[in-house]
């Protein structure tokens, strides 16, 4: 992979996109899917396709990470969290359906660590108070329910490619649906999303050799502390933001 993308003389826009989407879609069993440069990007296009504002609500999981729930605030929407089981960390439905108010638009269902959901649960509460269910897949790319993939069972499904995931582009995510409209506004909103620089684009590359030295395991012993002590002067850029990590939005959150 390293070779082609050096060799292809575009890191930003190449052909390969289309591709790589179709491919995804036909993996997940969707008719669509849009990639963005982060699953945070993907997730909060979705809430905006799916006509999220200010004073909704969108039922959140807990244990889950800041970014989803500032892909919902960024939208003007407040995140509701809901608590867990203990034994499985997977969302706790008797919960969310307590917390479902009349301002509730969707409820963000994550397959915690990889494992389903309680998705046909999930989906009867969906219909029950109108409430759409966004799969978070960003730890379950490959995983199954009764034979179909994690994905293919709510509104849509947002996955990850982050470098920490299951197939790892170092930056980028996926969002698939069967939904024509939803496809529409979010073919929309990924025009909108400004470009990543040649220049980011090409640290993330250099991020993408780095990690991939680093978990060769004749290399790992001799280098993983120095890598680790480089901290904050590593040139690879880092997956969160500061901004994001405070809750601001970044300045360049859609590229």
């Amino acid at each position: 992979m390293a070779l082609r993308l050096l060799g292809s003389g575009r890191l930003v826009h190449g052909p390969a996109l289309v591709e790589y989407e179709r491919a995804f879609a036909d993996a997940i069993g969707c008719r669509h899917a849009s990639s963005f440069a982060s699953g945070r990007v993907g997730l909060h296009g979705l809430l905006r396709a799916l006509d999220v504002s200010a004073g909704d609500e969108v039922l959140v999981p807990v244990p889950t990470h800041i970014v989803v729930a500032n892909a919902v605030r960024y939208t003007g929407a407040t995140p509701v969290y809901v608590d867990c089981h203990p034994d499985t960390c997977g969302m706790d439905l008797v919960d969310a359906e307590a917390k479902v108010s009349p301002r509730t638009k969707a409820l963000i269902l994550q397959h915690t660590f990889g494992f389903p959901a309680d998705v046909e649960r999930a989906l009867a509460l969906g219909r029950r108070a109108g409430v759409a269910i966004v799969e978070d897949c960003v730890h379950a790319l490959g995983a199954t329910h009764d034979g179909r993939p994690l994905g293919s069972f709510g509104i849509a499904g947002v996955f990850s490619t982050e470098e920490t995931k299951t197939i790892s582009t170092t930056m980028g995510g996926m969002v698939v649906t069967n939904d024509d409209g939803i496809a529409g506004r979010l073919a929309g909103y990924q025009e909108q999303c400004a470009a990543p620089p040649t220049q980011l684009a090409a640290r993330y590359l250099l991020k993408f050799l780095m990690l991939h030295l680093l978990t060769e395991p004749h290399i790992h012993r001799h280098v993983r502390d120095q890598y680790i002590r480089m901290g904050r002067r590593s040139p690879a850029p880092r997956a969160t933001a500061d901004e994001e990590m405070r809750g601001d939005k970044p300045p360049h959150y859609d590229q």
